[in-house]
């Protein structure tokens, strides 16, 4: 509730423009000279630390670049995602971390311990430097697109009751879900549209033609015009939902579904990623295609089309969509803007793009996606 009613409402996240608008200029400078280098660029590193920047921006302002911690926040996310998604003995025996000398000796246990007080260390410093400096005090002179998260959550924490601890969580989980979605996504769209070349043409000449020719930065605004820059995303989250298996909810009532009966409080998890690839709904179901939205306006993640919920749907859907969409375009739109891109001739050689994936809390490509970028001729 206090996610979608305070931090990330779409005003909210509007306001969050010219930070989007700076961190693809940083990370286009990068490429521009990898380009001008005739060098190749690691594009899953760059696309990580573009998204790990725009989360830490919102989450703690202009504090994210002190002291590094915008790297130790991308650090302590990653491991969060190796111990929640790797195997522990203990989820299968719960009753080991019962006893103290065994608990200590278990490796999970140990990296679970050592991540958490990296966690509390940060955070409880970020907290204090935003208290400190009283930066939520004046409110009532500025601007409420001014605040970041930690001052929105402070401002209201009396209101909700909310504890020091309650703070910290709220944090630990928009960095964890708000990185993971926007890169993978920005990874895989690049790598099916490396692996389809008339598509990535057909996407180039969509922006391009919106985009008058030299202009610094594809703007928000120009965005809403580019239809099938939205088919592609609605593609890549349909083929790659970054959480296949939606978070489990539990039925409210007894109920018969394909002939199953399902008991009230049985615990539901969703198989997003089998819905979206379903051939009876979807048409060449396994195949890239775009095209399949233009055609099919309609369908959208909003979660009311439930064959494609790559954000879930209902109350416990995702609240950070809006986020991670708007994160999305305006990087995929500047990416195929001012670059052409080809593949090393290594990766030639070997056939190509290795998809394969590792499943963790989210499914992301094993390989770095590594490409060439160039400035176009015309």
């Amino acid at each position: 509730m206090i996610t979608t009613t305070h931090l990330l409402t779409v005003k909210k996240v509007r306001s969050y423009g010219l930070i989007r608008q700076q961190e693809v200029r940083l990370a286009l400078a990068r490429i521009s000279k990898a380009a001008h280098d005739h060098v190749a660029v690691d594009l899953t590193e760059l696309l990580s630390c573009y998204a790990n920047n725009m989360v830490c921006h919102a989450v703690s302002g202009k504090f994210s670049r002190e002291e590094g911690r915008n790297q130790l926040f991308r650090e302590l996310v990653e491991a969060n995602s190796s111990l929640l998604g790797g195997f522990n003995i203990e989820d299968y025996f719960p009753s080991l971390t019962r006893l103290a000398t065994l608990k200590r000796l278990l490796l999970s246990c140990v990296k679970a311990h050592d991540v958490n007080r990296r966690w509390d260390q940060l955070l409880e410093k970020l907290i204090d430097d935003h208290t400190n400096k009283v930066r939520f005090s004046s409110m009532l002179q500025r601007n409420d697109e001014e605040t970041d998260f930690i001052d929105d959550l402070l401002s209201i924490q009396h209101e909700y009751g909310l504890t020091k601890d309650n703070i910290k969580a709220n944090l630990v989980a928009m960095l964890a879900a708000g990185t993971d979605t926007s890169f993978i996504e920005l990874e895989y769209s690049m790598a099916k549209l490396m692996q389809n070349p008339p598509m990535m043409a057909k996407l180039q000449a969509d922006v391009r033609s919106i985009v008058p020719k030299g202009q610094e930065i594809v703007t928000e605004e120009q965005l809403d015009s580019m239809s099938y820059l939205k088919a592609v995303i609605k593609e890549t989250l349909r083929l790659h939902p970054a959480a296949p298996l939606l978070i489990p909810h539990f039925s409210m009532a007894d109920c018969n579904v394909n002939g199953y009966k399902i008991r009230s409080g049985t615990r539901v998890i969703i198989n997003a990623w089998a819905l979206a690839r379903d051939s009876n709904y979807w048409k060449n179901s396994e195949n890239f295609m775009p095209e399949r939205f233009i055609d099919n306006i309609t369908a959208n993640y909003n979660g009311n089309d439930f064959h494609f919920l790559p954000f879930g749907s209902g109350r416990r859907m995702c609240p950070g969509i809006n986020f991670a969409i708007a994160t999305i375009k305006i990087m995929l739109a500047n990416l195929v803007y001012h670059f052409d891109w080809e593949l090393p001739e290594n990766q030639v050689a070997k056939g190509g793009i290795d998809m394969t994936e590792i499943f963790g809390m989210a499914v992301h490509r094993k390989e770095k996606l590594i490409l060439i970028p160039h400035q176009p001729c015309n």
